[in-house]
C-alpha cells in the first residue's frame, strides 16, 4: 500500500464510506456505488481488472467491512423495511441477514 496513486474506477458513482476498504491480503478494496440507482457494494482488484458487485438489492446496502480472513464482507442494509446486518462471501454469492431488530424499521 502506498507507492503511486492510481484511479481504479471510473463510473463517477463510488463512495468509500468506511475505514475498512482494504482487503486483509492488500490486494482489493471494498466501496460502495450507487450506479444502480441505490447504494450497492463492490470490490475492485488494485493491480487492475474488473471491479464486481458484491450486493444487488433495491434497497442501499452500505458500511461494508472485511472478515478478518478476507472470505467475507458485513454490511449494513435497509432491505425488508427495517436495518440490520448482512455478510456476502468476499468472493460473490448469496446475501445473508445475521441481525433481525425490528427496534430500528425504516420509513
Amino acid at each position: 500500500m502506498g507507492g503511486n496513486p492510481r484511479q481504479l474506477t471510473t463510473e463517477g458513482f463510488e463512495i468509500l464510506e468506511t475505514y475498512q476498504v482494504w482487503s486483509p491480503n492488500g490486494k482489493e478494496l471494498l466501496y460502495t456505488s450507487t450506479r444502480t440507482g441505490t447504494k450497492d457494494l463492490w470490490v475492485v482488484p488494485i493491480d487492475g481488472g474488473k471491479a464486481r458487485q458484491l450486493t444487488r438489492s433495491v434497497r442501499n446496502d452500505f458500511g461494508g467491512a472485511w472478515s478478518p480472513d478476507g472470505h467475507y464482507v458485513a454490511f449494513i442494509s435497509d432491505r425488508g423495511k427495517q436495518t440490520d446486518v448482512w455478510v456476502v462471501p468476499s468472493a460473490g454469492g448469496e446475501e445473508r441477514r445475521v441481525t433481525s431488530n425490528a427496534a430500528q424499521r425504516t420509513a
